[in-house]
């Protein structure tokens, strides 16, 4: 992965993306990543952007070419934060979609 020299000028930033490339290079082992992007306020002029988000494109083994469908992955440090973070992610998608919308724990 390289490191896009251009949004790392803050303490903050060099920090977070140095905590986001450690992960990105641990799922590359298992994934198979081709292609990944920076997106999301992190791309943008904003000094100390929430989080870091990442779009990556992956190889899809052993499947037709239009049968594979995009998912989005929140990647959540397990610490105290963690239950703050759950809550902002429930109250954004009661407000991008409708009021009977939950998070679902599937593990």
């Amino acid at each position: 992965m390289k490191d896009p020299k251009k949004l790392l000028k803050t303490k903050d930033r060099k920090e977070m993306w140095k905590e986001a490339k450690e992960i990105l290079n641990k799922i590359n082992k298992s994934l198979d990543i081709s292609e990944a992007y920076v997106i999301g306020s992190y791309a943008s002029n904003k000094k100390r952007p929430c989080d870091v988000d990442i779009a990556i494109v992956t190889k899809v083994k052993n499947r037709p070419k239009n049968s594979a469908w995009p998912i989005d992955i929140v990647i959540i440090p397990e610490n105290e934060n963690k239950d703050k973070i759950l809550q902002d992610i429930n109250k954004w998608m009661k407000n991008r979609y409708k009021k009977s919308t939950e998070i679902i724990k599937i593990k």
